[in-house]
């Protein structure tokens, strides 16, 4: 399981919860982003939705997050 499924879980599918923590963590640390990725999928909708939520937020930051998994996309 992934670190980062609990803290983007709860709430509703319209709230942010814990995502703009996540984005500072990823912005200072990427080596973790392929957690997130994963969670696209996640069973949880609000897990997913967040995943990537965060995700996007980190690519218009650091455009160069998004190449490794382009073709995961």
């Amino acid at each position: 399981m992934s670190r980062f499924s609990d803290t983007l879980s709860g709430g509703t599918r319209t709230s942010l919860g814990e995502a703009d923590d996540v984005i500072r963590q990823l912005l200072e640390d990427d080596s973790k982003l392929n957690e997130i990725y994963e969670l696209f999928l996640d069973e949880d909708h609000v897990v997913a939705m967040r995943a990537s939520y965060v995700a996007m937020r980190v690519a218009e930051q650091n455009p160069d997050t998004v190449k490794p998994f382009a073709s995961y996309l």
